[in-house]
């Protein structure tokens, strides 16, 4: 199942009250079925470097622009929503003078852009995410050591989970713990290669919990990501948003 508005739309957003440091914040498309190819995120001692934005006022909003200018042309923006715990997140890929290159949580899958430095704070973050389609299993890792994995629901044939390089944008928690997608849902910057919308939502894909516990293990959704409930709360309570999440068939 796809989450990103469809949850907000229903009025089922709750605040959080995980100890999720709110320094590595939160966020913030078709019918192609391509894989997408983002840049690596730069990596020292097997850390991403992400950037955050400065404001954590709900509305700010970020422009991306096609170079390292602010005349080069706009490559898309990013805001700051209500529904979503922290900031809006980028993983970085270089910088070029006064900007940083980053990977964009916007169509086509593996957008990248340039935001200013001055919009944004950066940090380290040791973590990352591997779901393997066809083992239906998501392992964590805090650089090269292993630190959880569990079996997933994936996407089914007809609206599979797409394939690539990926990282966390958004955590929301729906009022409703034991619904369709259990306590925690947590958006990825990635989208279906077959919705241009989904229910009231843009079609980004998620990782969430499942009150359809015995379907774990088997490609059964619209295209997120299925955890236990008990596995969701593991990675919304661990990982920051900005963990790299790499997908592969």
């Amino acid at each position: 199942m796809r989450i990103s508005l469809v949850i907000a739309a229903a009025g089922t957003v709750a605040t959080l009250t995980v100890g999720v440091p709110v320094s590595v914040g939160a966020v913030t498309r078709t019918a192609s079925t391509r894989t997408a190819v983002a840049s690596q995120a730069v990596s020292v001692s097997g850390q991403t470097t992400v950037a955050a934005f400065k404001s954590g006022a709900i509305g700010a909003i970020i422009t991306a622009y096609k170079g390292p200018s602010l005349t080069s042309g706009v490559q898309g923006t990013v805001t700051n929503h209500k529904n979503v715990f922290g900031r809006a997140v980028f993983t970085v890929i270089g910088e070029d003078g006064d900007f940083y290159k980053v990977n964009l949580p916007v169509r086509p899958n593996g957008s990248v852009g340039y935001i200013s430095k001055s919009d944004v704070t950066t940090f380290a973050n040791p973590y990352r995410i591997t779901i393997s389609l066809s083992a239906k299993r998501l392992t964590a890792y805090k650089g090269s050591q292993v630190i959880f994995t569990t079996t997933a629901a994936v996407g089914k044939k007809s609206s599979p989970t797409p394939t690539g390089s990926f990282y966390t944008v958004d955590l929301v928690s729906p009022r409703k713990k034991t619904g369709a997608y259990g306590p925690y849902a947590i958006g990825l910057s990635g989208f279906s290669n077959v919705y241009q919308r989904f229910g009231t939502g843009d079609g980004r894909i998620a990782i969430h919990g499942t009150n359809e516990t015995k379907r774990l293990g088997t490609a059964v959704s619209s295209g997120c990501v299925r955890l236990s409930n008990a596995a969701i709360t593991t990675l919304a309570t661990t990982l920051p948003l900005g963990t790299p999440v790499t997908i592969s068939a």
